[in-house]
C-alpha cells in the first residue's frame, strides 16, 4: 500500500474476535502484531478499538455498544513498541 501512495498507511483492529480475545495473552498477541506490522512495514499509526468484534449476527451499531470497553488492559500498548510515536 504505501508503495503507491504518499499517505501515511494507518491499521485500525480491534482487540480480538468473540471468544479469541481476553485473558491473558491477548495483549501479547496484540502487542506482536503491532511489533511485527510496524518493523516489517512502514505504518507507524495504529489505531485500536478497545472492544472485542462479535461476529455472531448483530449489528454494526450494536457492535460499537455491546461488548465491554477495555481501555485500561490497552491503554499503554504504544508505550510498549519502539517503532510506533
Amino acid at each position: 500500500m504505501s508503495a503507491n501512495t504518499n499517505v501515511p498507511v494507518t491499521v485500525k483492529c480491534r482487540i480480538g474476535v468473540d471468544e479469541l480475545s481476553g485473558g491473558p495473552k491477548t495483549k501479547f498477541y496484540l502487542g506482536n502484531f503491532v511489533h511485527k506490522v510496524s518493523t516489517l512495514s512502514p505504518t507507524r499509526h495504529f489505531i485500536v478499538h478497545s472492544r472485542k468484534a462479535l461476529l455472531g449476527g448483530i449489528s454494526p451499531a450494536d457492535n460499537r455498544r455491546i461488548p465491554p470497553l477495555t481501555t485500561i488492559a490497552y491503554s499503554n500498548l504504544g508505550n510498549t513498541s519502539y517503532y510506533c510515536l
